[in-house]
Order: structure tokens, then sequence, then C-alpha cells
């Protein structure tokens, strides 16, 4: 709800018009829908809209028990910056203490800030002839602002709309939760998730209630469980992720989030084989109701679905390949399968961008991989005419393939993966991801960052000395000094 009225409300009085005003008393709505006149006050809760009550909990009503005023909790604890919920909260704790004494401090809060501050900025101007005391006023008026900025720090982090548990970050607030309402999980839960997951072989998908969570919950909860998703990686969407035929409500333009209905056959072309509904034991890695003694939570505690069509695996031979030109076309091929179905067809042909020429290889053989973070150590049994090998896996142009201790080149294959060609008789494959420094090119330019810093400071202090005077500085300043100090005499008279 909108907490301020916009300059165009015509509730708003104009000029002149408060002596007819403060003829009438306003009106203000009962919990039973009705209107009642009263009298406004000074602190009280703030007079709600007929579209603010209709929002309203049954916990919420009672703070029309009270006279409406111009400020009150919400106002001297946030005002814009806390939400619809975290307001009715405030005047709810504002009729449960409700006395002079907190109406006082309310007050008080409200204006001391502005007066401090106009009176600060008043004495600065009415000394400005004088050095000493206007560098007090200016001192004080820095003090006061430390402090106004220290105390907002502080409602930020330890306010009431900080502590929203179960709920994380209540109307995009910092969340802040006690020591007890958010474990590290152990090995031996960890474990049971990627059992249950087959994590080694496929990834999975969340789906998160928005009202539930407010923001993103796909980063945390693979972070905190270990987990590959196909979603939630990163605040940003890569490029070919994003061209892949996504629903308009899944991808949105900083991550791909499932909320309801989930694309099977797309998510099971990124070889995604379960959906999980994130609850609070799984985010906060709290024992679920059917917990016997147990801390962390279990596959038991959270509802997972099974994608029923075929799942592409993580890795697998391609039996043909078909070149491509552009990422723009391996997506317009890759959502001609996803629409054909079953999505596994991909395993017959794949496309390949930048491939020379069509062609078909030999698809037999074991596939026995390794994943190690930036280390991809493959085995495949020994072939007499080489293959081409797809790995269900991000491409990325820094990654790297070695077959023995020669390189081969790695192609973006179905617009999202990567595909190497295994030679004959090769039975080892190593991909490794090469960041930019550790190329030729990114040492070359740390080297040259490292010897940009001493010539920098010499460039520097050569600018800071005068004109044909080869010493330091402040040498220099000393000899100018004696040289125009005026000379004295003795008189023995």
């Amino acid at each position: 709800a909108r907490l301020f009225a916009p300059w165009t409300n015509t509730r708003i009085p104009k000029p002149g018009a408060m002596r007819s005003l403060r003829a009438c008393k306003p009106t203000r709505p009962n919990a039973d829908g009705g209107t009642r006149i009263t009298r406004a006050g000074t602190v009280k809760a703030r007079p709600p809209l007929p579209r603010e009550v209709t929002k309203y909990r049954p916990g919420d009503l009672i703070r029309l028990s009270v006279k409406p005023g111009l400020t009150c909790l919400w106002q001297v604890r946030g005002r814009s910056t806390i939400g619809f919920e975290a307001w009715m909260e405030y005047d709810r704790e504002y009729v449960r203490r409700l006395s002079p004494w907190l109406d006082t401090a309310i007050l008080i809060r409200t204006v001391w800030a502005a007066l401090i501050f106009l009176l600060l900025l008043a004495l600065s101007f009415a000394l400005s002839g004088r050095s000493r005391p206007r560098l007090f006023v200016a001192y004080c008026l820095g003090l006061v602002l430390a402090l106004h900025a220290f105390s907002y720090a502080f409602f930020t982090v330890n306010g009431a709309q900080a502590w929203s548990f179960p709920v994380p970050f209540r109307q995009n607030n910092l969340f802040m939760v006690k020591s007890d309402q958010l474990r590290i999980p152990e090995p031996d839960a960890v474990r049971a998730f990627h059992d249950r997951l087959e994590v080694d072989r496929y990834r999975s998908a969340m789906i998160c209630d928005p009202s539930m969570f407010w923001i993103y919950c796909e980063p945390h909860v693979a972070f905190l469980w270990r987990l590959r998703l196909a979603d939630g990686y990163s605040p940003g969407v890569p490029a070919r992720l994003a061209a892949l035929p996504w629903p308009a409500s899944v991808r949105g333009p900083r991550a791909i989030v499932f909320q309801s209905g989930m694309p099977g056959p797309l998510l099971a072309l990124l070889s995604v084989k379960y959906a999980i509904v994130v609850n609070p034991p799984l985010y906060y890695d709290l024992a679920g109701p059917t917990a016997r003694g147990r801390l962390d939570a279990r596959p038991e505690d959270v509802t997972i679905f099974l994608n029923p069509f075929a799942i592409v695996p993580r890795h697998f031979f391609a039996r043909a390949v078909r070149p491509v030109a552009d990422l723009a076309e391996a997506a317009d091929r890759v959502k001609r399968v996803v629409a054909a179905e079953p999505p596994t067809r991909i395993m017959d042909e794949s496309v390949v961008e930048g491939f020379p020429v069509a062609t078909r290889f030999a698809a037999d053989g074991a596939i026995r991989a390794s994943y190690r973070q930036d280390t991809i150590q493959i085995q495949v049994d020994t072939a007499s005419e080489q293959r081409f090998l797809v790995l269900n896996e991000m491409y990325h142009p820094r990654w790297h393939a070695f077959a023995g201790e020669r390189e081969i080149p790695v192609f973006a294959t179905n617009a999202v993966m990567r595909g190497v060609v295994v030679p004959a008789g090769v039975s080892t494959v190593t991909l490794r991801f090469v960041p930019f420094i550790s190329t030729r090119a990114g040492r070359l330019l740390s080297t040259g960052g490292l010897l940009l810093l001493p010539t920098g400071w010499w460039i520097l202090r050569r600018r800071a000395r005068p004109p044909g005077d080869s010493t330091a500085p402040a040498t220099a300043l000393r000899r100018q000094s004696a040289r125009s100090r005026p000379a004295t005499s003795l008189d023995l008279d």
C-alpha cells in the first residue's frame, strides 16, 4: 500500500481552506466497516485509507480503537523504509503500550532532529564572522548527522522489520535470525539429500512461494546444501541460458524462477530430474514435524516431484552433429527438439556452433567422469574411430580440453552444453577452466599494472619538486627560507 499521498491527492486542502476545516471533525472507519465522528490527535495512528482497511488482518483492527493522529511509532522507526505489515505491527504495539509518556517520547523523536538541525544551521549563519564558534557549530552539526546515520543503521539491522523469521527478507528488508533458527547442515544431512536427488547425475529445480520468499531463494539453498540447480546460480541470467524457450512466467531479468508450472521437456533437456518445494526446514536446515530427536532437515521434510519426461544425461556420446552458425540458430533448433519431444532426441543429433561439416560419429563405449570445480577428468573406453562427447554443463569459452598433452577444441553444443571430439585411441580427456588472469594476456596486464605503481609514484614525486631543483622538496623549502631571511647586525657600541 502507498504510505504517502501523492501531490495530486484531492484530500490535500488548498490554501485558505484550513479555517473551514477547523469546524469539522474527521471521520474514520469502525471495526465493523462503519464510520464515526472523532477528533484527530497529534500522536496517534495515521488515519487509514479505505483500500488499506481491506487489507487488514483480524489483529490489525485494534489500531482503529484509538483516535487518528499525525505521527506514531511507524514514522519514527522507518517511515517509507518499512512495509505495510511492519507498519501495522508498529501501530498494534502503540495501542498495547498507549500512555502519555509514550506520546511524549514519539513527539520528541519526531521533531528533535529537525529542530536541532535548524538551530545549528541558524547559528552557523549567525556566527559567520567568528571562526572558532562557527567551527564549533560545524562540528556539532557533523556530530548530529553522524548520530542520525548511526541510529538509522542500527534500526535497519535491529528493527522489528529485520527479525521476520520464518519469512526471510520480508518487504525486501535486511534479515536477521537467532543462532537456533539457521543451521549449517551436517555431512550426514547433506549426503541424504544428495542421495535422494542423485546430485552427481542430475540437476534439480526449486519451487519458491513468492508470499513466503520475497527474494530469490535458489542461490541460498544451492550453497547451503551444495545442490546442482538449473536456476538461481547468479544475479544474472547467462545469455545462452536465456536464449532457451522459457515461458514468460519463468524467465525474469535476473534469474530463472519457478513458482508453479514448470516446463518439463526443457528441464529434462537440462538434466533436471527433480523439483523441490522450498519450505522453512530446507531453507533454514531445521528438522520437520516428523523429526525424532534430530536437528537437521531430511528429504522426507520437503516435497519432491519427479520430472515425467525422459532426462538427458549429464554426459553422452552424440550419434550425429549438425553445424549451426550462431547461438540464435542453435536455440531455434533446441526449441524445435523440445516441442517435438522427447528431449532425448538431442542425443541422436546435436547442434554445434562452428563445426566444419555435418558428421556422424560412433556412440558406443562407457563414460566415467569426475567433476571437481574447475577440472573435469573423463575416462572413456578406447575406440578405433573418433567420437563426439557432449557434457550437459554450461558452455564458456574459458574451458579448455586436453587429450593427453594435446589440446583439442571445445565447441558450444546445443546452445548451452560443451562438446569435444575424442580422437581415436584416446581414453582420457581433461577439461580445465582457465581464467583470464592465468592466460598470457592476463599475466602481461598484471605485470604492466605492477610496473605502473612505481612509475606513477616517481612521476608524482617529480611534479612535487620545484622546477630546476633535483633535491628533495623539504630541502628546497629550507634553502628558500634561509635565502629570504633578512640579515641582522649586532651593534657593539
